[in-house]
């Protein structure tokens, strides 16, 4: 099997697209322990997992771009750059009162 790693699919549509079991992780010629890209090495398991959301790519090393967040990057923030987090979007407001 060859991965695309420009290509954007949904887990279930990978799974469905490749026949395998939920149980099944893709695995790919290239990446890090033959991890597909949006997957990475988890140590502890000994396997292959998706990237936790805000992160992509081969063994999940970039940061989704602005304005762009959380999982596979696929949300999109509505809000400044500042306050756009890459893994959970736009990030409350605060009015700078202190209470003591």
């Amino acid at each position: 099997m060859t991965c695309m790693s420009n290509a954007r699919l949904t887990r279930q549509s990978l799974q469905n697209a490749i026949g395998v079991h939920s149980s099944e992780i893709p695995k790919c010629e290239t990446g890090f322990k033959s991890c597909c890209p949006d997957f990475k090495w988890n140590i502890r398991s000994q396997q292959c997992e998706k990237c936790t959301p805000g992160y992509i790519g081969i063994n999940c090393s970039s940061k989704c771009p602005f304005p762009f967040y959380g999982e596979d990057c696929q949300s999109k923030c509505d809000c400044q750059k500042d306050i756009c987090d890459f893994s959970a979007g736009c990030a409350a407001t605060t009015t700078g009162i202190h209470v003591f």
